[in-house]
This record gives structure tokens, sequence and C-alpha cells, in this order.
């Protein structure tokens, strides 16, 4: 019989497990690399970066993705955190945090497009920054920006005063 024991010639049952746990380890997968030779040490370059190595501002819906940096402020790790469509790209916190540990990063830039053409952030955006700009600092991560790209503009929320 199933879970049956014999213990000093008596037949004990044990009860059924009410749970199983699962045993697991995260690790992190290179998908791809990119070659550059600076720190991402202002806006400028962080932009440059964006449109040139992850074309970010061709991108025909939005893509919000972290860039994870170092002490030295190089580049260590990218993630495309979600995809969205014309006008909003979901910006889960969870998600953002859950990639951006992975790494044992210093500080992180947000970055996503508006393929509308106004890099002008929305009420949404600018909630969102705040609510990412909590989390990282419980986690003793500094968020240096969260940049909005457009086609031809672009927006920094560092420049801007709001981080």
């Amino acid at each position: 019989m199933k879970n049956q024991l014999s213990f000093f010639d008596r037949k004990v049952y044990a009860p059924e497990p009410r749970c199983i746990a699962q045993k697991y380890r995260i690790s992190l997968i290179k998908e791809e690399s990119f070659a550059y030779n600076f720190q991402l040490a202002n806006v400028s370059l962080a932009v440059d970066f964006l449109k040139k190595h992850l074309k970010l501002h061709l991108e025909p819906e939005e893509v919000l993705v972290v860039l994870c940096l170092d002490v030295q402020l190089n580049l260590n790790a990218i993630f495309e955190v979600s995809r969205g469509t014309l006008n909003f790209a979901p910006a889960n916190t969870r998600e953002i945090f859950k990639r951006v540990l992975l790494t044992n990063c210093h500080s992180i830039i947000i970055a996503h497009n508006h393929p509308g053409g106004s890099a002008k952030p929305s009420m949404d955006d600018i909630d969102t920054t705040k609510k990412i700009k909590e989390a990282a600092q419980l986690l003793d991560i500094r968020l240096n920006d969260h940049i909005i790209i457009a086609e031809d503009s672009y927006y920094s929320f560092s420049q801007a005063g709001i981080l």
C-alpha cells in the first residue's frame, strides 16, 4: 500500500505530502554582445548607445530596456523588459529588478521609446519612474536615468531634475 511503513512489526501509514517544494537555479544566458569603448557617463552617451546599438528610436511599438552598469559606469548587461503597443509598454517593477539583481550591478538606466514622435513623458511615465526609483533605493541600486527616445529627440528624467 502507498506510504506504508513498518515500525516494530506494526504497519504505519505516512500522511500524503500536502505540497511539493521545487529546487531551482537561476542563471543568465547571453543572447548577444555589443562592442563599445566608452563609459555611459552622461545622457548623450547613453542616448547614442540606445540609438546606434539598440536602434530603439526605430522600433514600431514601445520597448522598455534596462541598462545595467558597474561602479565605473561600464555597461555590463542589457535587458529588454517589455514590448508593448504604439503608445504603451508595461513597466512592471518586479520584472525590471528580477533581471537587474542577476547582474549584481551598481546602477541602472531605464529607457523606452515613443514611436509617435514626441519624447514628452506621460503621467504614467512619471509615476513609473518614481516607483522604479523607490524600488532601486530599497535595493541599494542607483537609478541614473530614465530616458525616453523619440525619432529625433529624447527626454531625460535626470536632466529634467526629476531624478
